[in-house]
């Protein structure tokens, strides 16, 4: 847990026994000890508890290249999330016990199952960020067999 308290000077929160912290003190600045704040340090998920599984990539899903961005084209709600495993299957998702990590695009009555790249881009992106070790692993694989990293033709 880290403890923070309120710099007089700037009324942001600093870490106590901080660089900030100890130039204050040597000012002679008064510190109140009494707005205290404990912030909780950020643990990343282990890998133990969620595990991908084996995604492949499946031949009969075409691969989308195009310049529309993800966010236009992902299953935002878990309704079109669920949309999309029931008529797609797992290997729309890195994590689909959970329906986590979305690589394809969101499912309507006439579409085709069809893997995005930034939304696999998108996908490393965001594992790496949150520490998913095993989901940026497969993410990263995805990608290369998928020929995402490949310039347009």
């Amino acid at each position: 847990m880290i403890k923070k308290i309120r710099n007089p000077e700037t009324d942001k929160w600093i870490n106590i026994n901080g660089p900030t912290y100890k130039k204050l003190l040597e000012k002679g600045v008064r510190l109140n000890y009494r707005q205290k704040h404990h912030a909780v340090e950020f643990k990343p998920v282990s890998d133990k508890k969620v595990k991908p599984t084996k995604v492949k990539v499946d031949k009969n899903f075409q691969v989308d290249r195009s310049d529309v961005s993800w966010g236009q084209k992902k299953p935002h709600s878990v309704g079109e999330r669920r949309q999309v495993m029931e008529k797609f299957g797992p290997n729309c998702f890195l994590i689909p016990s959970q329906k986590k990590f979305p690589i394809c695009n969101k499912a309507s009555v006439s579409s085709k199952p069809t893997y995005n790249c930034k939304g696999l881009k998108a996908a490393s992106s965001r594992a790496g960020e949150w520490k998913y070790k095993n989901v940026l692993k497969t993410s990263k694989k995805l990608t290369k067999e998928l020929g995402c990293y490949k310039s347009k033709k």
